[in-house]
């Protein structure tokens, strides 16, 4: 089994709620999830609004290019369009941060969007 770290956000006025929906999405899609809390954030870069984020670390034994894609469906299934993107709407963001203690996206590391969560998983 490999350890996985994901971040997630959303910025619409349901954000906390589409997060809590994937928390439990993801608990149901690996194993022995572990998360942080819901918490704010203001945007970043080109982002619009407050966004509400998490952190969850589980287990898989898929590699990390089926676990992007399954995040990524999930994104799509949960409103995610191309058009949205376009306008800085985020129905609900989720990225594959750390693979089997490898960081994938060294970006996220610097980012308090990522580390208020990921630090309350330690």
């Amino acid at each position: 089994m490999k350890k996985i770290i994901i971040s997630l956000g959303s910025n619409t006025d349901n954000g906390e709620e589409m997060v809590s929906l994937a928390i439990t999405w993801l608990a149901n899609t690996f194993s022995n999830l572990r998360h942080s809390d819901v918490y704010a954030t203001k945007a970043v870069g080109n982002g619009v609004g407050e966004y509400h984020n998490a952190v969850a670390e589980a287990n898989t034994s898929l590699p990390a290019a089926e676990v992007t894609a399954l995040l990524k469906k999930y994104e799509a299934d949960s409103g995610r369009t191309p058009q949205m993107k376009a306008l800085h709407i985020v129905p609900i963001d989720l990225d594959l941060v750390m693979y089997d203690n490898t960081i994938i996206r060294p970006s996220d590391f610097s980012c308090d969007y990522f580390l208020t969560g990921y630090n309350k998983l330690k």
